[in-house]
């Protein structure tokens, strides 16, 4: 039942994200993400990779990317009197030109790969994985037809 929830959260969501004009209405600028880590440093380097890119914002606390137009950052969840929990809290599911080319990337350096290959469910191609602090991250694409 859950599965069947996140899929079609997920479906909806591709299918607000292609209509012509999804932000009408809206106040919403842009969108961002944070996810915590234990160590900056171990997760920048896991990031670089994974979006093949340096961030475009750093400080002692964060690093943040560029994903989409949207900033994708990893911040230090201590030291601010919060109690935070890594790699169960939120699922960032990022939409990528080919899942199966990327599935092969990642499966390189990736902690931990939740799915063994790359799953197929209707229009979509999708595979799981954990960062160093077992946040774990979703990369689905369309299937080409």
């Amino acid at each position: 039942m859950k599965k069947l929830l996140g899929i079609l959260f997920l479906t909806l969501s591709v299918m607000s994200a292609q209509a012509k004009d999804s932000t009408q209405g809206s106040s919403v600028e842009r969108f961002g993400l944070y996810v915590t880590t234990s160590d900056l440093g171990r997760a920048q380097v896991f990031y670089e990779q994974l979006f093949q890119k340096k961030p475009y914002v750093t400080n002692d606390r964060l690093v943040g990317f560029d994903v989409a137009g949207g900033l994708y950052a990893v911040f230090v969840g201590a030291g601010d009197g919060s109690t935070l929990v890594r790699g169960n809290a939120t699922v960032p599911y990022i939409r990528v030109s080919d899942a199966a080319k990327e599935f092969e990337r990642v499966r390189k350096f990736a902690k931990r790969m939740i799915d063994a290959q790359v799953i197929r469910e209707g229009p979509l191609e999708l595979f799981r994985f954990s960062d160093p602090d077992d946040n774990v991250i979703e990369f689905f694409s369309l299937v080409k037809s």
